[in-house]
């Protein structure tokens, strides 16, 4: 049940909505939909007024803080506030024509709830993670609540996709609006040809409309990631806008705090900081990152699953023996799970296990070496961005953005 301050606040937003129509895009999916949102946004920067959510997902509300512009943490403290500073700032500054959200559905209704307070003209399925399957049951579940953005949108709209998920790909049915796909597949609209890892950075060749298109990436560590850029382009594509220019600008595409950011460590060896969440497929994806990377060794610091259901064990021992094949040296964090330091074990990793971050980062900083490759990944309650803390080297570590603020820095 909503708080008087939230029904204000939300019927606030209707109103802002239906008087100023700005163009809405929602993007959903795993992890990698918070870099698809900002190549969205850098696509449109030169071409619209552009406001792109800045907080993380928090159901409606945060929708609704987003469109106003206002604070969502701040919203219990003093919402009548929030609600004046709102109408003076519509008074005295012009308004954007596009807001880009994202929507992180924790349970089954969420996504509908937003979707029915306001009228998308564009929806973004990035991939579909398995999260929260303690309530959605299975990923065909979590599917079904994400499909629910690109059921609502107009036969004018679109529906942009990775088709490179299944469980994605078969939403293109699902919904009214054009569709435009995106990914590695040959039946993509946007198509990644081929993607080349460089000394920093990726380059990546990509086909739109059989004409083919290059673009480098420098700060970005993943393939996965790339495909972020892709959305961009489809964005562009759909709203016709100039492919080329919309690729210039990509190029300043960069990954946040926590989310697969290359960092420098400690004895020159390279950091891939991905402790701001996890979900299985994105720490598979993360995995495959630190793969391609050229190193002398290869560390794997990771917080694996509890909250999967009757997925849990099938993903944590996955993970577990995805890990030990690709690095050298495994380091659980958490609670133990002695049949994932058993998988990461026969699959030929030095396996070794923390109750915390700091204890993992603390260990790790004293073994680290020259030429090392070190990936951190786990879900956000372990805490992961204190092991990089400690791997970062002293000068550093004051002003380096991490995913979350240290407790004990």
């Amino acid at each position: 049940m909503r708080s008087f301050s939230q029904k204000v606040l939300l019927n606030h937003a209707r109103e802002y909505v239906e008087k100023y129509h700005p163009l809405l895009i929602g993007v959903a999916g795993r992890l990698n939909q918070t870099l698809a949102k900002e190549a969205i946004a850098l696509v449109l920067a030169k071409e619209r007024a552009v406001h792109s959510m800045r907080m993380p997902y928090a159901g409606l509300l945060s929708v609704v803080t987003s469109l106003l512009s206002v604070d969502h943490a701040s919203v219990k403290k003093s919402w009548w506030r929030l609600l004046i500073g709102s109408r003076i700032r519509e008074a005295v500054e012009s308004e954007p024509d596009t807001h880009i959200v994202e929507l992180g559905p924790k349970q089954p209704g969420e996504i509908d709830e937003v979707v029915n307070s306001f009228p998308f003209f564009i929806g973004v399925i990035t991939g579909v993670p398995s999260r929260s399957l303690e309530l959605f049951v299975d990923k065909k579940t979590v599917a079904h609540e994400l499909q629910s953005l690109l059921v609502q949108l107009p036969r004018q709209g679109y529906a942009i996709l990775n088709i490179d998920d299944p469980l994605v790909a078969t939403m293109a049915e699902k919904t009214v609006a054009q569709v435009i796909t995106y990914g590695s597949s040959r039946t993509a609209d946007i198509r990644l040809v081929r993607a080349k890892r460089l000394q920093q950075g990726i380059a990546l060749e990509i086909d739109i409309d059989n004409t083919s298109h290059e673009l480098y990436l420098a700060q970005v560590a993943s393939t996965d990631q790339a495909l972020s850029a892709l959305a961009g382009l489809a964005v562009a594509k759909a709203l016709k806008l100039d492919i080329q220019k919309a690729g210039e600008r990509l190029a300043k595409l960069t990954p946040a705090a926590g989310q697969l950011k290359l960092i420098a460590a400690l004895h020159n060896t390279h950091l891939l900081d991905a402790s701001y969440d996890a979900t299985p497929e994105d720490m598979l994806a993360a995995l495959d990152a630190l793969d391609d990377m050229p190193s002398k060794r290869k560390i794997a610091i990771l917080a694996l699953f509890n909250n999967l259901a009757n997925q849990t064990h099938y993903w944590n021992e996955l993970l577990a023996t995805t890990a030990g094949k690709i690095a050298d040296i495994t380091i659980l964090v958490g609670h133990d799970i002695p049949e994932a330091r058993k998988a990461a074990l026969a699959a030929g990793s030095d396996i070794h296990h923390f109750q915390t971050s700091n204890d993992a980062g603390k260990w790790l900083a004293d073994f680290l070496q020259t030429g090392d490759a070190v990936l951190v990944n786990g879900p956000q309650e372990e805490r992961l961005e204190e092991a990089v803390w400690r791997l970062l080297p002293e000068q550093d570590r004051n002003h380096m953005a991490l995913a979350r603020k240290v407790r004990f820095a």
